[in-house]
């Protein structure tokens, strides 16, 4: 069986988002909106500037996950953190 594609998830000043390590699929919204956008990010495939596929629109992250066309789920393992001007993934800071 194949092992699921994990999404970590991260947060900067407009956006709270969920992302694969390879950035290519990306779930995210606005922090002022209810709604998440379901994106696929295809640049590293094609060399056209065309290279965002939208899957649609989600109540939840967790409802925005099952729209991806692979198997994926949301994972806290890790956690995306801006350190100095690039995301890394880290392990999550507990208390």
């Amino acid at each position: 069986m194949t092992e699921p594609l994990k999404l970590y998830h991260g947060t900067n000043s407009a956006h709270e988002f969920w992302q694969d390590e390879t950035a290519n699929w990306i779930i995210l919204r606005c922090h002022q909106e209810t709604c998440w956008s379901v994106i696929q990010n295809r640049a590293h495939r094609l060399q056209t500037n065309d290279h965002l596929r939208h899957y649609g629109w989600s109540d939840s992250a967790d409802e925005a996950v099952k729209k991806l066309s692979v198997l994926a789920e949301l994972s806290r393992d890790f956690e995306y953190q801006m350190i100095g001007d690039k995301y890394h993934l880290v392990a999550p800071f507990s208390t």
